[in-house]
């Protein structure tokens, strides 16, 4: 029996999704995640690079556009999403996101 891809799987998917409808090529690594959980939630922080080509404008304006964006993931809600620092890098845009995803009961 296939297991269903992990949450980090599908977010990474739906955000490469998002910026090809924005024109743009991104490349997502995951760098991990980790487990979290308050007295109400839980669910996991995950770390991420993403890789936007070509730069400039467009990949800037996908970027800043991030936190707002609705990403729909089975059993999970993306409840944030930050960037964490950005750079340029070989004619594109490199950042360092962190996501937070809370378990669905």
């Amino acid at each position: 029996m296939m297991r269903a891809p992990d949450t980090a799987t599908l977010l990474a998917r739906a955000l490469a999704a998002s910026a090809t409808l924005h024109g743009l090529n991104v490349a997502v690594e995951e760098r991990g995640a980790r487990r979290w959980h308050s007295a109400t939630f839980s669910g996991q922080k995950h770390a991420l690079t993403l890789t936007a080509l070509p730069g400039g404008t467009d990949a800037k304006a996908w970027l800043a556009g991030l936190c707002k964006m609705d990403v729909r993931l089975p059993g999970e809600l993306l409840a944030g999403i930050s960037i964490i620092e950005e750079g340029e890098c070989a004619g594109g845009c490199r950042a360092e996101v962190e996501a937070v995803t809370v378990e669905l009961a």
